[in-house]
């Protein structure tokens, strides 16, 4: 499947349509910086982030929060991946992602995605995609770079299309 245009803005200045690179990347929607779950995750992902790089496999994370937000979890995680601010209920509902709304005063005002993980081939096809509609459920990262490595190893198809 295509992913659809969605320009994402970046904490570092100007933005990047995802699968418009050329090459394979790995975009990382996370529900935001009230989410404790997702701080461990991400650290892990930037652990995992020279392994992906090593196979240039390019990676941006995103969420809804505000620039100032984002960049405050940067700072505080002191992630070296691309980071991506102020992504929309509509680029979140053509990302095929789950949205929720705040249910507690710490989840802050607006709607949020819920986890997704998506490895886009160089030409912005969905090699590899996770959803999920509550913070708990995740793809498991070392088993995610594991299967990229693979999938790119053996030249595999996209899967699920049937």
């Amino acid at each position: 499947m295509p992913l659809p245009e969605i320009t994402i803005e970046r904490v570092d200045g100007g933005s990047v349509v995802p699968g418009t690179s050329g090459g394979w990347e790995l975009l990382v929607v996370y529900r935001g910086r009230f989410c404790g779950r997702c701080k461990p995750y991400l650290a892990k992902l930037d652990a995992l982030l020279d392994r992906l790089r090593a196979i240039d496999v390019a990676v941006l994370v995103v969420s809804a929060d505000g620039a100032e937000d984002a960049a405050a979890d940067r700072d505080e995680g002191g992630w070296r991946f691309a980071l991506g601010h102020s992504l929309d209920v509509a680029a979140m509902r053509q990302l095929g992602l789950y949205v929720s709304e705040p249910v507690a005063e710490h989840e802050g005002a607006r709607p949020f995605a819920e986890p997704g993980v998506l490895f886009l081939t160089p030409d912005g096809r969905v090699q590899i995609l996770a959803t999920s509609n509550a913070a708990s459920c995740r793809p498991d990262l070392d088993v995610l770079v594991d299967g990229i490595e693979k999938t790119l190893e053996r030249d595999m198809p996209i899967r699920g299309t049937l």
